[in-house]
């Protein structure tokens, strides 16, 4: 049983519509700003998967844009996938956001990062069926995801686009893994405490993770007890993406505060609550801060208290993301240390990254069990 705060009913909308949800933001003496948040809805080709169908197949997203940005960042909620999009039909529009997950909640957090950021919303149809839980991996989210991937490369021009899923939200995987760039994938994932149980059919172990081929990273709150989205869980899945040229693990420290949610919900160190800034911002640095085609074989380390040591070999200034240096304003204190062949020699504690081409999992430890109703 997946609890939800957003309703599992259909919208009560039936065109497509382009809704500013936000008034327009103007500063005296200054450029005026665009929307904050505006809602897109599109028109889906696709044949629907309920019975009886939607009156209109349609997906809608938030789209929360920056005035100069650097990069396209989709976002892909937990739980059902269900944001609660709700324009009222007057023409304005009212933004019913009924979501508090992570990704969501910190949408504008990845817009101040300079990223062209769209929150997905399930289409029409997954509405009549109680959202996303058990088809992250279908054929038809798989194919919305594309439509949207579509939407923003013509939209963005010349933007990489990367998608960035947290707990169930674990689509990004079935699509790069049978779609590359070249054919309308994504340029690159971000697995932010993504399902890894075995058996969960929208686990990322269900996805072709060997088929990937764009740069991975993995992040986690250290503080998380979520069982099916564990940090153990984490290695089998950075094994399998054997064909991914740069891929990374993080363990973000717990923002130590009372989880107002169960374990597994948004509300918790599940759900990086507290710590929204802080792996918002260490995401967008790891997106930025080495090319796709970088060596896979070098690994940043950073401890749980934010420190960075072991390593003494100095970012070379070629690999600093100039587009970013104003925003990123630690990224001089981070360091990249070489692996080199010794695949054995992990970074320990909690609250490290490292970036690598394969590691050996201590063992497949079992991490079923529990439930997962991430909102």
């Amino acid at each position: 049983m997946i609890d939800l705060f957003s309703n599992s009913k259909e919208p009560g909308w039936t065109w497509p519509v382009t809704v500013a949800l936000l008034a327009t933001i103007l500063l005296a003496g200054g450029p005026a700003f665009a929307q904050v948040d505006v809602v897109q809805t599109l028109l889906l080709s696709r044949a629907p998967v309920s019975s009886p169908p939607p009156a209109v197949l349609s997906e809608s997203f938030i789209v929360t844009a920056p005035p100069a940005p650097t990069a396209i960042a989709i976002l892909l909620p937990g739980g059902a996938g269900l944001v609660g999009l709700a324009p009222n039909g007057t023409g304005g529009g009212t933004l019913d956001v009924n979501s508090h997950n992570f990704v969501v909640r910190s949408r504008c957090l990845f817009a101040g990062h300079n990223l062209y950021t769209i929150t997905l919303d399930a289409a029409t149809d997954f509405y009549l069926l109680g959202g996303l839980a058990g088809y992250e991996g279908s054929a038809a989210h798989v194919s919305d995801i594309l439509t949207v991937i579509a939407w923003a490369r013509s939209t963005m021009p010349g933007l990489p686009v990367w998608i960035v899923g947290t707990s169930r939200g674990t689509g990004g995987a079935f699509v790069a893994g049978s779609y590359s760039p070249a054919q309308g994938g994504p340029d690159g994932l971000v697995f932010a405490a993504s399902l890894n149980s075995k058996t969960d059919r929208d686990s990322l172990l269900m996805a072709n993770l060997a088929g990937i081929t764009v740069p991975a990273l993995l992040i986690n709150d250290a503080g998380s007890t979520c069982s099916i989205a564990s940090t153990a869980g984490e290695k089998p899945v950075l094994k399998a993406l054997t064909q991914s040229p740069r891929k990374g693990i993080e363990q973000v420290a717990s923002g130590k505060l009372t989880a107002l949610t169960g374990n597994c919900d948004a509300l918790s160190d599940h759900g990086f609550f507290g710590i929204e800034d802080t792996a918002v911002s260490d995401i967008a640095v790891w997106m930025a801060i080495l090319p796709a085609t970088a060596d896979p074989g070098q690994r940043y380390l950073r401890d749980a208290g934010g420190r960075h040591d072991q390593c003494s070999e100095d970012v070379h200034p070629d690999q600093r993301p100039d587009r970013n240096a104003d925003q990123h304003r630690d990224l001089d204190d981070r360091r990249f240390c070489g692996v080199g062949d010794d695949l054995h020699d992990e970074p320990g504690g909690q609250g490290q990254m490292y970036d690598q081409r394969d590691v050996h999992a201590d063992g497949d430890r079992d991490q079923d069990g529990g439930t997962e109703r991430e909102r």
